[in-house]
Formats: structure tokens, C-alpha cells, sequence
């Protein structure tokens, strides 16, 4: 994925100070997905979601295409990321007629929390046991043609999640959103690496309230085993509310870090026989740009409604999007100049056989410019911005060149006026003029 930074609002002060935005340190938290989605599995594997939309039509599956079925996985011992190990007394019937270079699905079970599409590469019958080695295959491998329909509401009820210390998890009640609180206590970056001393660290709060969340999604799938068209859409509605505090001197800094991570129910599709799983997962992203030069404070609520996601077709890539928009802020404290950007928002990825394929974002963020020696000598913009893309080539595409932005929209929030005379000690809000 790609984090475009806005460099238009900040180049009216290039020359004034330098602005470098390194290359992005995604030191984020680390979290343990494969646990979550798996225990969720085991819940819901035979269960139907009544607000689960999906179809599959006009299907033609490949001739070695072989689905392993209940009867042939109870002999299933064990299943690393290449190889499935089965008990030799399942040899006769099932295992008997797979061979090197078919493919081979599986749905969801407790050892494969995400389903698995593989391809063959050998057989192997060691000590009691016969080791199938296989490779990620595509969908289009497995698949001659068929169409994949999904249009699902998200719930966030009773589901297993992963966050970094200081942060809160809150689901709505009704289960269609949730609320994400981030404490001041979670550090940003830190120069030194010590928690203790606080100088030398950026450090961003708040609170982000999905509201709600859906996702729509449409695979076409034609002869000769090509993608005609993809198309998906992440819907949501978010209202952030996110501080920025920093003491630290003389920084330049790209940094963003994940401190949330939320897989939801695995899904399972049938395109005749095969089982087709798609599990979503929901990240929150934190993250700070730009260059500071002493001590800052502020911050902005959005609230952004916003249809994000892209579509592929006739060989090419479009964007597709939407949003409403308002916004309100802290006014800012500042005492030197900076030209920094905070923004924090989900980003929606979709796991096909565990494998990342299409994601959407949706960033709200501010930007605040401040210098001395310039009038207004600081101004605070705040917009939301739009991302959408493909991780990894789960469908066979020829050209996986899909990550652009869908919008960016950002408007002029306040500024002070005049600019400070010599000597004169910059603070909150002086002289605020709100457009």
C-alpha cells in the first residue's frame, strides 16, 4: 500500500525550512490474527449470516481442480504454509487421486482457519505418512469461469480483537460499529526509545467511532481462466476526533503504526464445489508526517461518511469513491515553526485463502503550518482522504498495479492574522480568524 502524503498545503513554506519525509517506519504492533480467525472459525463455520449477500453463477471449474472433503481431512495431521501431512491409512480413496499440478481446495476448518487454494507440486509418502508439498494457486488456476457476488454489513458483536497497550475497544451495542479510544500514553515515536523521557517524543490521541461498516465485492471470471472485471467498495462512516502533542526539537518524521487489529468472521462462498473464503480484517492506523521545530498541540474532530474502493476492467484500474465531510478543531498551540500532519482511520483488508487481496482506507487527518516570519504565520487544514488498492495477487492478474488514491479532500479550517512581531512569543490561537 501506498501512504501519499500531501505535499500541496505544504509547499507554501518550502524554502523556509526543510520538509523531508523519509521513507515510512512501519514499526507497528504486532498482533496474532491467525488465533482470532481461527477460534472465530470453529464458531461460525456452520453458521449462515442472514445480512450475507453472495452468489456464485455460470460456473466451469478446471478439470484438476479436487476439493478435499470432510471424509479425506479427518487423516489430516498437520498443514504448514506448504505442505499438508495425512495419516497413510487415508491413502485409498481421495488422496489416491491427486497428482503434481492439481489444485487443491480446502474450506474452513480448525486447521485452516482461512481455507487453502494450492497447487500440487509433489507427493510424498515418508514414514506412515504422505506429505502433500503444494504452492499458493490463484483463483483463476482453480477456476474456468464463474461470477462472485458479496454484499455484506459488518458486525463487530462478539468478536476477538488485537490492541496495542492504551488502547480501548468498545463495540456498539447493535454490533455494527465500535469505538477505538487511543489514551495520550500511546507514543507515536520516540527518539530514544524510553518511555520516560517524554521530550523527545510525538505522541497522538483520541478517538475514532465507526459507525458502521459494509463491504461489496464482484469477481467476474471468464474463459481462458482470465479476471474480467473486479469490483469493490468498502462503505463507511467514521467520526474521529484525534490530538497531536509533541515537546520534541528539530525533527523531520513519516511514522505510522497499527494499533488495532480486527478479524471478523471468515466468509464462505461456493462456486460449484469449491469453497472460496474471504475473511476480512479491520485495521486502525495512527500516523504522523512533516517536520517540527519545537513544541506543538492540536488537533480535529471529522466526521466523514465515505464510499471507498476500485474496480478493474477491460485490463485497467479505476477509482471508485465518495464522501461527506464536516469538521471542527482545537485551536492550536504553537511556538516555532513546523509544517506536520496527523491522521489516524481504518483500513479495510479482504484475506482470500488468507491471502491479502483488495484493501480500502479511509484517512481523516489535519495539517498545521506555522512560520514566524510569514502571515498568517500558522494555518490549520484538516481533510479526509481515500485509498485503495491490491496487496497481492490471489486472482491471477496480469497487471496487479492498483494502489492509487480514490479522494483527498481538505479545506482551510483557521489561521492567525497578523503575523507575530520580533520577539514575540508564539501561543493558542492568537489572533484566530476561523474560515
Amino acid at each position: 500500500m501506498i501512504k501519499r502524503i500531501r505535499t500541496a498545503i505544504i509547499s507554501a513554506i518550502i524554502g523556509l525550512f526543510t520538509i523531508a519525509f523519509s521513507q515510512k517506519a512501519n514499526a507497528g504492533f504486532s498482533f496474532g490474527a491467525v488465533s482470532a480467525v481461527r477460534s472465530k472459525a470453529r464458531q461460525l463455520s456452520n453458521k449462515k449470516d442472514d445480512k450475507i449477500d453472495s452468489i456464485a453463477s455460470n460456473v466451469i471449474i478446471s478439470s484438476n481442480t479436487k476439493v478435499l472433503n470432510e471424509s479425506s481431512l479427518q487423516f489430516l495431521s498437520s498443514v504448514s504454509t506448504q505442505t499438508l501431512v495425512f495419516d497413510d491409512s487415508s491413502n485409498s480413496s481421495a488422496l489416491s487421486v491427486i497428482s503434481p499440478n492439481d489444485i487443491i481446495a480446502i474450506g474452513i476448518t480448525s486447521a485452516t482457519p482461512y481455507g487453502l487454494l494450492g497447487k500440487v507440486e509433489s507427493i510424498e509418502h515418508i514414514g506412515g505418512k504422505s506429505e502433500i508439498n503444494f504452492s499458493q494457486a490463484t483463483l483463476t488456476d482453480a477456476i474456468q469461469q464463474g461470477t462472485i457476488r458479496l454484499n455484506q454489513n459488518l458486525s463487530f458483536k462478539g468478536i476477538a480483537y488485537h490492541a496495542a497497550p492504551g488502547i480501548q475497544f468498545q463495540p456498539q451495542a447493535t454490533g455494527t460499529g465500535f469505538t477505538i479510544t487511543i489514551s495520550s500514553e500511546v507514543v507515536l515515536y520516540d527518539a530514544d526509545n524510553d518511555r520516560q523521557t517524554q521530550r523527545d517524543q510525538i505522541r497522538l490521541a483520541g478517538q475514532i467511532l465507526v459507525k458502521s461498516s459494509s463491504i461489496d465485492l464482484e469477481i467476474d471470471i471468464k474463459p481462458f481462466r482470465r479476471v474480467e472485471s473486479l469490483h469493490f467498495i468498502q462503505t463507511t462512516s467514521v467520526d474521529a476526533d484525534i490530538k497531536l502533542f509533541s515537546q520534541i526539537n528539530f525533527i523531520d518524521i513519516s511514522h505510522e503504526i497499527s494499533v488495532a487489529e480486527i478479524p471478523l468472521a471468515p466468509i464462505s462462498i461456493f462456486i460449484g464445489p469449491i469453497p472460496v473464503i474471504i475473511t476480512p480484517v479491520l485495521n486502525i492506523n495512527i500516523g504522523a508526517n512533516g517536520s517540527i521545530s519545537a513544541g506543538i498541540q492540536t488537533g480535529v474532530v471529522a466526521n466523514a461518511s465515505a464510499r471507498v474502493g476500485l474496480e478493474y476492467k477491460q485490463g485497467q484500474w479505476h477509482p471508485l469513491g465518495e464522501t461527506s465531510k464536516t469538521f471542527s478543531f482545537t485551536s492550536p498551540t504553537v511556538f516555532a515553526g513546523c509544517a506536520v500532519e496527523g491522521y489516524a482511520g481504518p483500513e479495510m483488508t479482504l484475506l482470500i485463502y488468507g491471502v491479502a487481496g483488495p484493501y480500502a482506507e479511509l484517512s481523516s487527518y489535519f495539517q498545521l503550518i506555522a512560520d514566524p516570519l510569514q502571515s498568517p504565520w500558522w494555518s490549520l487544514y484538516a481533510g479526509v482522504e481515500g485509498l485503495a488498492g491490491f496487496k497481492m495477487d490471489i486472482l491471477g492478474l496480469a497487471d496487479l498495479n492498483a494502489d492509487m488514491q480514490i479522494f483527498d479532500f481538505y479545506e482551510l479550517l483557521a489561521q492567525a492574522q497578523p503575523a507575530p512581531a520580533p520577539g514575540f512569543v508564539l501561543g493558542t490561537g492568537k489572533g484566530l480568524v476561523v474560515k
